[in-house]
């Protein structure tokens, strides 16, 4: 995180300068802990096969858990120039499922210039995230980068760059990979409040510890995926924030299993009502069609909360003394609708204590 050291660089000049940490703590039920599908998926998933002998199902588990989270932002501007280092850390303590406890720790840099010739500007960001937990599953680390430049001509924002990515799943290397693209892209107004932007990239991926295909045992290729994913998303920035997005992804691959085009709806809004209490809501609708049946790899990310999920989650927040506010907070979670696989359900509910440091 070379731009995140940056930033806390410049930020011993003080001026331009913007620091908001804040802590949050939570009680919370959790009706998934365990993270598992109702029954079984990949290539379980198949009613012709039957389960091995002496092999159970893992069923979900309900459980309460104590959770904190902290966050730090920092942001330095100047004439032509803006840095900014955004990061969070966060600890879960379950009762029951001493297993799934975990730490989760992420950060983002970035550099925005528009000190370029010829009316450019050049966004350079990084972003990093690692997550532990006690049993080892769902353990690993994530770098993703992008450098873009950016133009505007005739009211409309032009951009085209590079993007990079690699994922390390310590407990399923299988679906590890690393991988780059090249992204472009335009956004533009939508009245006086609002913008449009529209995206596409195209990116290559190879996965180093993937096996080769089982089906053809003289194959020497490991698995590598091509994705094509086109991205529209519309923001309205009155009153009522809104934001809806749709996503595209074409995916096509050499293993069996993992070639899917999928279609991601996604929907976030934002207002206040009397008495300072503030209303969040996201939602998200994901249909994916595979060209093979289910992924077997998309078992393993039904471990994150908003990966290859239906998702709605609402949100309250009221202060209550100068820094202090009290948020809550409902999730229900639900697997991508597709014919192939199991049914996966979660459903959250908490109540927190945010404190702006």
């Amino acid at each position: 995180m070379v731009l995140a050291i940056l930033a806390l660089a410049v930020a011993a000049q003080g001026e331009g300068l913007t620091v908001e940490p804040a802590i949050t703590t939570w009680v919370e039920v959790d009706s998934n802990a365990n993270r598992v599908p109702d029954g079984v998926i990949g290539e379980d998933a198949d009613p012709g096969k039957l389960m091995p002998p002496g092999r159970d199902v893992e069923r979900p588990v309900v459980d309460g858990l104590a959770r904190a989270d902290a966050t730090l932002d920092i942001a330095w501007s100047a004439p032509g120039l803006r840095l900014s280092a955004e990061s969070a850390a966060g600890v879960k303590l379950f009762v029951h499922e001493v297993g799934e406890r975990l730490v989760v720790a992420q950060s983002r840099a970035s550099l925005v210039t528009s000190r370029l010739p010829g009316e450019l500007t050049l966004s350079l960001s990084a972003f990093g995230k690692a997550r532990a937990q006690r049993s080892g599953r769902r353990t690993y680390a994530l770098a993703r980068s992008d450098a873009v430049l950016e133009r505007a001509l005739f009211g409309v924002a032009w951009r085209g760059g590079l993007v990079g990515q690699a994922f390390q799943a310590l407990d399923a290397p299988r679906v590890s990979f690393g991988g780059g693209g090249v992204v472009v892209g335009a956004r533009g107004p939508i009245g006086d409040a609002g913008r449009l932007d529209v995206a596409r990239a195209l990116a290559g991926r190879g996965f180093p510890f993937a096996p080769r295909d089982l089906d053809n045992p003289g194959a020497r290729a490991r698995r590598t995926d091509g994705a094509t994913t086109l991205s529209v998303q519309a923001i309205s920035a009155r009153r009522l924030f809104l934001s809806v997005g749709y996503l595209l992804t074409r995916n096509d691959s050499n293993a069996r299993g993992e070639s899917w085009l999928r279609h991601r709806v996604q929907a976030l809004v934002g207002f206040r009502l009397p008495g300072e209490l503030t209303v969040g809501a996201v939602g998200s609708v994901q249909l994916t069609s595979y060209d093979n049946g289910v992924s077997l790899g998309q078992a393993y990310f039904l471990g994150d909360d908003d990966e290859t999920q239906n998702m709605l989650e609402l949100t309250l927040t009221k202060p209550v003394l100068g820094p202090v506010s009290v948020e809550a907070r409902g999730a229900l979670f639900g697997n991508e609708l597709a014919a192939e696989g199991a049914r996966f359900a979660r459903h959250t509910a908490g109540i927190g204590v945010r404190v702006e440091l």
